[in-house]
């Protein structure tokens, strides 16, 4: 039976000339709101995370802090209850604009809208992912869609920060009285990079990214024969429940460890290894191929030490050994340079995990352009 909304909700708003194809045989696209029920669906979530998280207020302290010269805060009423959202619309008509010519065609078209009925028209502004329910390989479309989802965020944003994020918002396609925080930030983020500049467009935006979507899908779409699927589909999982365990960094670094192990060790014969020893110095060994593969220039002997580092980081969580993890962390400013006057545990652990994030980015990369070698590397 076909949902109601067979669609994924994106962190992206850009207005599309056409729909944009990520996988032909399974009907996988980008594509903005079309029909009164969708946009109307969306429209609402819109409006009940705007006014649950006060995004306005957010609009109201920018306006007291910002220097009329360099935005275009000054046209703007600071009282206006929806202050951040007309700030997010016009600065990135004006930013985006520039470059997409249907951009400037589609503010000229909603002139109206975009004083009267904001919330309607960032709602046609949204990106979805379509998908159809029909189960292939007994795999659900909703479950291709997510794993399309999270694993082109992966392979795509890691240049923008490397933030543990995900492309979609999870929606039950029946409840437009959804309201996420991480929906909320989507206007307070965006709004605070576009606010600020006439002539910096950030590379994050849909605009810039999509031609990255648009390659990375079709390499995916190579893995999703039957044989290769399964494997796919596991790693959304994973990345998944990674995402959702917002500050939960043992697990994070469990779990980006996990991933490594996945697709670049093989479990040694117990008979001759000490199995945890061998899986340890595989996946040091292998990683830093791959590391140097990206970089040639990397400096192997500080790379070795760092993910022997991280290995042990990781043993101790598996083990529930944390209070050797408390001293084994003294070692952090070994591997990684940072404010040292900042000695917070879970700011460290954090940036482990962006830091194993990047890896396991760079990773899937080359597993998607050359999977021989991953595979070889795997075996050996």
């Amino acid at each position: 039976m076909k949902e109601k909304n067979s669609f994924l909700i994106t962190k992206y708003i850009h207005p599309l000339e056409r729909k944009i194809v990520l996988d032909e045989d399974r009907n996988i696209i980008f594509d903005n709101p079309k029909t009164i029920e969708e946009i109307t669906f969306i429209e609402n979530i819109i409006k009940k995370t705007y006014f649950a998280y006060k995004l306005d207020d957010f609009g109201k302290k920018f306006a007291k802090a910002a220097n009329s010269n360099e935005s275009m805060i000054d046209k703007f009423d600071e009282n206006d209850e929806l202050l951040t959202l007309k700030l997010y619309y016009f600065s990135y008509m004006r930013d985006v604009g520039k470059h997409d010519s249907f951009i400037k065609e589609f503010k000229e078209s909603n002139l109206e809208s975009s004083k009267s009925n904001i919330f309607n028209l960032i709602s046609r502004m949204s990106i979805i992912i379509r998908y159809e329910e029909e189960e292939k390989q007994n795999i659900s479309g909703k479950e291709i869609c997510t794993m399309y989802s999270n694993l082109l965020y992966l392979v795509c944003n890691n240049d923008f920060g490397g933030k543990l994020e995900h492309l979609s918002i999870h929606v039950n396609n029946d409840d437009s009285n959804f309201i996420n925080k991480d929906y909320a930030s989507l206007f307070e983020n965006l709004a605070n990079t576009y606010f600020y500049s006439y002539t910096n467009t950030p590379e994050n935006s849909f605009h810039y990214t999509i031609n990255e979507y648009i390659k990375w899908s079709k390499l995916i779409n190579e893995f999703t024969t039957k044989d290769k699927i399964d494997k796919l589909i596991y790693l959304s999982n994973i990345l998944e429940l990674i995402n959702n365990s917002k500050k939960n960094y043992n697990y994070k670094v469990l779990s980006l460890v996990s991933i490594l192990e996945l697709f670049l060790t093989h479990n040694p014969n117990y008979m001759r290894y000490n199995i945890e020893d061998s899986i340890s110095k595989q996946f040091t060994l292998k990683v830093a191929i791959v590391m140097h593969y990206d970089n040639p220039k990397i400096d192997l002997i500080k790379l070795d030490e760092k993910l022997k580092f991280i290995y042990n980081i990781r043993s101790n969580i598996a083990h529930g050994n944390f209070a050797k993890n408390n001293k084994l962390m003294n070692k952090f400013y070994d591997y990684y340079e940072c404010d040292k006057s900042n000695s917070d545990l879970e700011e460290k652990f954090k940036i482990i995990s962006d830091d194993l994030y990047s890896i396991v980015s760079i990773l899937l990369k080359r597993y998607f352009t050359n999977s021989q070698f991953i595979d070889f590397l795997k075996e050996k």
